[in-house]
């Protein structure tokens, strides 16, 4: 069930135990720990007491559109477990800071938890479904669905965008000395390698897949003070994987370029459409398309 991206393995584990019924090619199967169906069967309905899940044609109803939720973290705040000096950004996951971008009220459940204490209760239960490092800001998905995550966070599927500024790099940093590295390409905007993919980067052994990638002016085009200098332009990434600090890493190891500022700006269909600092909950229709990419 897991491996076919029905559910996440507790899941799987909470719906056989709470009494939840499989139908594999029209016939119930017994529901029991362990029970094994064929890798490649498609021909699958979950039953769970309160919530169905088809694997060939989703159907989201219930608590699959509130299990996740969207931030757009700002700079300084950390994706994960608590640093020194820095806040998990899910302690932004307040009442005062619900984004109500489409005049959707806030789930009940969510609603109720929140108002129970004063402006600082967070929602519980939810974790980042990737990372975004302290220094970057833009989207950020926190989720308490084993199956959206393992989506979000499955090499290849959910592609990722961002907007970076850079600057031509100087010398190598402490850390990549201290790797082995002994130098830093000459600066270049010649992206063909990131275009093309199949390259490692320096003490990686799995190549990276393909990136999208161009110069565009900045501000975005439309803009009125969009400009085509060469200098005032920011790359624009698409990438479908997502290794610790891989931009960062990018621009220095095979464009000589630092980053000096950079924003998530989409990931899948969930869009940059909100204030930072704020959150909402995912909508139906982008639960949806993530579900079944």
């Amino acid at each position: 069930m897991s491996e076919l991206d029905l559910c996440s393995r507790r899941e799987a584990d909470e719906y056989i135990m709470e009494g939840g019924r499989i139908i594999v090619r029209g016939k119930e199967i017994e529901s029991i720990l362990g029970q094994r169906v064929a890798s490649n069967e498609r021909d699958i309905v979950l039953l769970p007491p309160k919530q169905l899940l088809k694997f060939q044609e989703i159907e989201v109803e219930g608590p699959w559109t509130d299990r996740a939720v969207v931030l757009h973290k700002p700079k300084g705040y950390v994706s994960g477990q608590p640093e020194p000096g820095y806040i998990p950004a899910v302690r932004l996951l307040t009442l005062n800071r619900f984004h109500n971008s489409q005049n959707a009220p806030l789930p009940k459940h969510m609603s109720d938890y929140l108002e129970r204490s004063d402006a600082t209760n967070t929602l519980q239960g939810y974790v980042p479904a990737g990372r975004l490092d302290k220094e970057s800001y833009g989207l950020l998905i926190f989720t308490k669905c084993g199956v959206l995550a393992k989506k979000l966070l499955t090499r290849g599927r959910i592609e990722k965008e961002y907007h970076v500024k850079v600057d031509p790099a100087q010398q190598l940093t402490s850390l990549e000395r201290k790797k082995g590295m002994t130098y830093l390409p000459v600066p270049t905007r010649d992206l063909s390698r990131l275009l093309r993919g199949r390259s490692r980067l320096f003490g990686d052994k799995t190549p990276l897949l393909p990136i999208k990638a161009k110069w565009i002016p900045s501000p975005p085009i439309g803009s009125k003070d969009a400009t085509s200098k060469e200098e005032d332009e920011i790359l624009q990434l698409m990438i479908r994987e997502g290794r610790k600090h891989q931009i960062r890493r990018v621009c220095r190891e095979w464009l000589g370029h630092h980053v000096v500022d950079l924003k998530r700006s989409r990931i899948g269909p969930v869009n940059l459409d909100m204030p930072e600092g704020t959150w909402r909950p995912l909508r139906k229709d982008e639960v949806e398309i993530i579900l079944k990419t």
